[in-house]
């Protein structure tokens, strides 16, 4: 069982030591035990349970620079990543619809571009996804309305294109909140979305100058913010850049996540 325990830390630690070098670790504003023979559970910005998986990597406004690897969807009991408010760039990896086990996670506010996989709709436990203030394009992958649990989606300030996918007519939480303003989207939205239990909890719709979504006629041709509709404020408990963060209530865990 020892053997064990040693060689799983072995191995994620390899996996984030290419976190590590891929984002130009050395000059992160945190550091703490990275690299080190210190456990994981000290490294600064990551959490453990009580079987030592990593299930939370926080590193929020910390100096991350360069590319997300791939290989960060081999950390397959991630349930928080939060790399938001840095300087990464380069493509989300398709390697992330490997996480499954994932609840939230933050990539906002960073230089990301290219589009939103489509395999992000395997993730089935998200519940909060911010890649707000990125330099996305491409569409909103359809596959996101088949996420039941999903609460927060916050994807806007970047240059997606296309409406609101028809599959987010699906979504049937009416607590669900999505922000899409401030892209280049163009075209209609469907009476089969203006109707879901989720739309009154919706504002704005302003995209970039150049670019107009209206809404099918049975409210009639809009853009803009919706007259009529309050919003709505979405707090988390326990959050941290306005992402949930998992919280190890292992008594053997105390202290961990973050090192001095």
């Amino acid at each position: 069982m020892e053997a064990d325990r040693i060689e799983k830390e072995t191995r994620q630690k390899e996996i984030l030591l290419e976190l590590f070098n891929a984002t130009d670790g050395e000059h992160w504003s945190h550091n703490d035990n990275w690299k080190s023979d210190a456990p994981l559970k000290d490294w600064y910005g990551i959490a453990v349970d009580g079987i030592g998986n990593v299930v939370s990597v926080n590193l929020y406004q910390n100096n991350l620079s360069g590319n997300i690897p791939e290989s960060i969807g081999n950390l397959t009991n991630l349930r928080s990543l939060d790399l938001g408010y840095n300087q990464l760039s380069g493509s989300i990896p398709e390697s992330i619809s490997n996480l499954t086990n994932l609840g939230s996670s933050s990539l906002a506010v960073n230089l990301l571009t290219g589009s939103i996989p489509e395999s992000i709709g395997n993730l089935t436990n998200l519940r909060y996804l911010d890649l707000c203030r990125n330099l996305l394009t491409g569409g909103i992958p359809e596959s996101i309305g088949n996420l039941k649990d999903l609460e927060h989606l916050d994807l806007h300030s970047n240059h997606l294109t296309g409406t609101i996918p028809e599959a987010f007519a699906n979504i049937t939480r009416s607590d669900f909140y999505l922000s899409i303003n401030l892209n280049d989207m163009d075209g209609v939205i469907s009476t089969s979305i203006q109707e879901s239990a989720w739309w009154s909890n919706y504002i704005d719709i302003t995209q970039r100058e150049g670019h107009k979504l209206t809404l099918e006629s049975k409210v009639g041709d809009m853009s803009g913010s919706i007259e009529g509709f309050e919003s709505k404020d979405h707090e988390w408990e326990g959050t941290s850049g306005g992402i949930y963060i998992y919280e190890d209530t292992d008594p053997e865990n105390a202290g961990g996540g973050e090192g001095e």
